[in-house]
């Protein structure tokens, strides 16, 4: 399932390296969100990594949060996958950042 979500994007991390032998090469793009204040024990925003892909996204996204000086507005294709015994993922497909109203 796929959906389109905005968010503001407050960093970007990177990873490629071997470990153990096991080729790793990724991106996570952290997103803040509303902390549940359901139960009254929580209030505000935290941040959520999400996967995009791998690290040759890493740089546009640092750039882009470098220009604009801290977080940024952006629509987000985000896609869920489960694998059928409980366990969600969810990765993103294409970020935008938001441009401003003049």
């Amino acid at each position: 399932m796929a959906y389109k979500e905005k968010f503001l994007v407050a960093g970007v991390k990177m990873f490629n390296d071997t470990v153990d032998g096991k080729r790793y090469d990724n991106t996570k793009v952290f997103v803040t969100m509303d902390l549940d204040d359901s139960k009254g024990t929580a209030f505000g925003y935290a941040t959520e990594a999400l996967e995009f892909g791998s690290s040759q996204n890493f740089a546009a996204i640092r750039d882009m949060l470098k220009a604009a000086g801290g977080p940024v507005l952006c629509e987000i294709e985000l896609k869920q996958t489960t694998n059928g015994k409980g366990g969600m993922k969810t990765i993103i497909q294409s970020l935008v950042q938001v441009k401003k109203a003049a």
